[in-house]
């Protein structure tokens, strides 16, 4: 039931994906953490699929790859939302490459975390 729980904490993120930024920013920033949380249950899946779901390939996290890959997903976006907090001025087509390149980048190492 403890799990049940947690797996839907990460959902948290998109008060704080509305709050944080300023002006337009905010739209940018909600679907950019909608889509981390999507890609998240996604990423979960194939690795559920491929048979590697429930430590990892390795096995080295006793933890599952879920919680891996939220706490991957966290640490990323709570650092965008603090730089995004502070960078008021941006211009739309710049923080949306930003929100294209935060979201590549939190992909591919959640995704390296996750397997591992």
């Amino acid at each position: 039931m403890q799990y049940a729980f947690v797996q839907w904490l990460d959902f948290l993120w998109l008060p704080v994906a509305f709050l944080a930024p300023h002006g337009n920013q905010k739209y940018y920033a909600s679907a950019l953490t909608l889509s981390c949380l999507v890609s998240l249950r996604l990423q979960t899946e194939l690795l559920t699929w491929a048979g590697i779901g429930v430590t990892g390939a390795t096995g080295y996290f006793s933890m599952p790859p879920m919680m891996r890959g939220m706490m991957t997903y966290a640490v990323l976006l709570g650092l965008f939302f603090i730089l995004s907090y502070y960078s008021p001025n941006t211009r739309g087509v710049i923080y949306m490459a930003a929100c294209l390149s935060v979201y590549v980048i939190s992909f591919c190492i959640s995704f390296l975390m996750m397997t591992i």
